[in-house]
């Protein structure tokens, strides 16, 4: 009987699921430091599921676990599967100035804004053919989608709330809420944001992401956020 209440608890409780960006053949970025973009991702991403699953208020599924290869169309195609209330997707930037540092945050559009996101685009896209026609209808299609306007606009709040909590937490430069087309975002039914935890090509953040401690404080961050969102997101619907 109580294996069945907790197992009924958890049913109700709101799913985050969190990307862990890169992961297997696709390394991401390697930073300064010898850091790899996909190793410390997989690190803040596990810390945070443990940080809201032990907070009683979130049921966390992680897109991978491990050092594996997993196509970018699968990963919303798990949150979607999960019918998760949010999907956050974790990365770690990279310049070809050395001196770039900070904190990134970004919910889909069709286009980047500038040549530095198109780049950052498609270096996060690992190669995916988002921008042929079939890849821009898909964001049309997502973007014009009266269900996924109201998802947009939670996009936007929940990237604003995780900025600011990543940016206060980490005493680091706050570089912006932006939009660009990440592919991994693409078909995400939830509201679905993907952040850039630091410069692996910065001496400092690239030394920072390589510690235990900073990884937790990374992953603390979110937390709050995370949870910040579901609450007011909640209490928002409940007015309705």
């Amino acid at each position: 009987m109580l294996i069945f209440l907790v197992v009924a608890a958890l049913a109700d409780l709101p799913v985050v699921v969190i990307d862990p960006g890169h992961g297997g053949a696709q390394a991401g970025a390697t930073g300064i430091c010898g850091l790899t973009e996909k190793d410390a991702t997989l690190a803040v991403s596990i810390e945070l599921g443990r940080l809201l699953d032990q907070s009683g208020r979130a049921r966390t599924v992680l897109t991978r676990s491990d050092d594996r290869d997993i196509d970018l169309a699968a990963r919303a195609q798990i949150s979607n599967a999960e019918g998760a209330s949010l999907f956050v997707s974790i990365h770690a930037n990279a310049s070809d100035r050395e001196a770039s540092k900070g904190i990134e945050t970004y919910f889909l559009s069709q286009r980047a804004a500038d040549r530095r996101l198109r780049a950052l685009a498609q270096r996060e896209n690992e190669g995916a053919p988002f921008f042929s026609n079939r890849a821009d209808s898909d964001v049309q299609v997502i973007l014009d989608g009266l269900r996924i306007d109201a998802a947009r606009e939670a996009s936007v709040r929940l990237a604003t709330r995780l900025h600011k909590s990543l940016s206060a937490k980490l005493i680091a430069r706050a570089r912006g809420v932006q939009q660009a087309p990440f592919a991994v975002l693409v078909g995400a039914k939830a509201p679905a944001v993907l952040v850039e935890v630091g410069f692996l090509t910065n001496p400092d953040e690239c030394a920072a992401l390589a510690q235990v401690e900073h990884q937790r404080k990374v992953a603390q961050a979110l937390a709050a956020a995370i949870l910040a969102h579901l609450s007011v997101e909640e209490r928002a619907l409940a007015l309705r």
